[in-house]
C-alpha cells in the first residue's frame, strides 16, 4: 500500500488504482483499502463526478458477483456524490465519457442491492443512508427513496428496523432544518502530505477540528455527535422550531432511546459525585478527584480526573468493574459532548470485563473545554454483553466535581 501511496503520479491514477484493486481482490483487502478509497476521493473534489460515475457502472455491472468492498465504497459514493450522475462527465486526460444517469437508474441500482443474496445488515444500512442523502440533495424522488426506507421498518435486524424508523421521521416538515444538518456530508481526514527524508512517506492525520456543517473547516469545532444540536426541537414549537443551546437539555437526543428528564439526570447523577479531597489538594500543580459515574446490574463506572491547575485540558480516566459472576464481553463505550468541548479517546485496555472484581477495564478520555463560562457535560452510552443478552445502558452526567 505504501508503495503506491509514494509513487503515485496523480490523484486520477491514484483513486483508479484503490478501484482497481477493490474491483478485482475487494472480497479479500483489508478494510483499509476501503477506507483509504472513502478518505482520498473525499479529499479529491476534481474526481467526485468521475469516480462515482465509475463505480456505479462497475456496481451495475458486476452486481451479481460484485466484490463487497466495492459494493460499500460504491454505495458510498452514490450517496455522497450522486447529484453528479445526472451529469455528463468526462475527463480532460482520458477519452473517457461518461453519459448522465437517470434517477430512476440509480434508486433501482440500490434497490437491487437490498435485494442481492450478497447484501448484509450493513451493506443495508449503507444503502439506507444513501437513499436519504440522495432524496435530501436532490430534492425530488423522494417519495420512490422513502418507499423503499419504509420497507425495512419490518426488517427482522433490529439495527436496520431502527434505522429506517429514524430516517422516515426526517421527512416530516419539523425536521427540515435537522434533515439537512443529519445528512450532510461525512467529514473526511486531513491528508498531510510531507515527504520525509529517505522515506518519502505520505502521512494521515485526522483532524482535531471536526466538521460542522455550514462552517468553514478550520474553524474551532467539537465532537461530531454534537454537530445536529443546534437544531433541537423545542416542546412547544415556535417561528423557528429551535431554543437556544443554554434552553434545551443538549445531550436528550444523541443516542437513541429514552432519555431521563434534564432535572433527573442531574440530580441522579450529583449524588454519584463524590470528589477526593486528599488527592485534590495532595500537587498543587494538578487537581485531582474520583468519583462514580454509573453503577447498575453489577456494572460500575468510576471516573478519575486530573487537570492542571492552570489549564483547560483534563484527563479523565474511566474505569469499569463487574461484579457479578459472569464476564461482560463485548464492552462498548461512547460518550458525547456539547460542541465547545474537544474530546480525544484512548483505545481501552480490554473488551471483557472479568466477573467478581477481578479486573477492570479502563479507557482515557481527553476532554478540553473551549469555553470556560460554560459547564462541562456529558452523556454517556455503554453496551456490553452477558450470556445472549445485549446490554445497552445510558446516563447523563450534568456536572462534574472538577470543571
Amino acid at each position: 500500500m505504501h508503495i503506491y501511496l509514494r509513487f503515485a503520479p496523480s490523484p486520477k491514477w491514484h483513486a483508479e488504482t484503490l478501484i482497481a484493486m477493490l474491483s478485482i481482490a475487494g472480497n479479500h483487502c483489508d478494510s483499509s483499502i476501503a477506507c483509504a478509497t472513502v478518505n482520498h476521493l473525499a479529499l479529491s473534489e476534481a474526481l467526485h463526478g468521475y469516480a462515482t460515475h465509475k463505480l456505479f457502472r462497475l456496481l451495475q455491472s458486476d452486481l451479481p458477483r460484485v466484490q463487497i468492498a466495492l459494493m460499500h465504497v460504491a454505495i458510498w459514493c452514490i450517496g455522497e456524490f450522486g447529484p453528479h450522475l445526472l451529469e455528463h462527465c468526462s475527463f480532460d486526460d482520458t477519452h473517457e465519457i461518461y453519459e448522465a444517469v437517470p434517477l430512476s437508474d440509480i434508486i433501482g441500482l440500490l434497490e437491487a442491492v437490498t435485494k442481492s443474496h450478497l447484501a448484509t445488515t450493513l451493506t443495508r444500512c449503507c444503502v439506507l443512508t444513501a437513499l436519504m442523502k440522495l432524496a435530501c440533495r436532490l430534492q425530488r424522488g423522494q417519495g420512490v427513496c422513502r418507499g423503499l426506507v419504509e420497507s425495512f421498518v419490518t426488517s427482522l435486524s433490529l439495527e436496520l428496523q431502527q434505522r429506517s424508523c429514524e430516517y422516515v421521521s426526517l421527512f416530516d416538515e419539523q425536521w427540515a432544518t435537522l434533515q439537512q444538518q443529519a445528512l450532510a456530508r461525512m467529514p473526511v481526514s486531513h491528508v498531510f502530505r510531507s515527504e520525509i527524508q529517505g522515506k518519502g512517506s505520505i502521512l494521515f492525520e485526522t483532524s482535531k477540528e471536526p466538521y460542522v456543517p455550514g462552517t468553514d473547516q478550520g474553524s474551532t469545532g467539537s465532537t461530531g455527535l454534537f454537530d445536529i444540536l443546534d437544531g433541537s426541537p423545542t416542546a412547544t414549537g415556535g417561528a423557528s422550531g429551535c431554543r437556544s443551546i443554554n434552553d434545551v437539555d443538549l445531550l436528550s437526543d444523541i443516542f437513541s432511546g429514552n432519555a431521563a428528564a434534564p432535572g433527573q439526570t442531574t440530580d441522579a447523577m450529583e449524588s454519584h459525585l463524590t470528589p477526593n479531597p486528599e488527592q485534590s489538594g495532595s500537587n498543587s500543580q494538578q487537581i485531582r478527584a474520583d468519583f462514580m459515574a454509573f453503577e447498575k446490574d453489577g456494572l460500575r463506572l468510576t471516573m478519575g480526573l486530573v487537570k492542571e491547575a492552570a489549564g483547560a485540558d483534563m484527563n479523565i480516566t474511566c474505569s469499569f468493574s463487574n461484579s457479578t459472576a459472569s464476564d461482560f464481553a463485548q464492552l462498548i463505550f461512547q460518550a458525547a459532548v456539547p460542541k465547545y468541548i474537544s474530546m480525544e479517546w484512548e483505545p481501552a485496555s480490554a473488551s471483557t470485563v472479568p466477573a467478581n472484581n477481578l479486573g477492570a477495564v479502563t479507557q482515557v478520555i481527553k476532554v478540553k473545554n473551549t469555553a470556560t463560562s460554560k459547564p462541562l457535560m456529558m452523556r454517556l452510552k455503554i453496551q456490553y454483553t452477558v450470556g445472549n443478552r445485549h446490554i445497552i445502558e445510558q446516563t447523563q452526567i450534568s456536572s462534574f466535581p472538577i470543571q
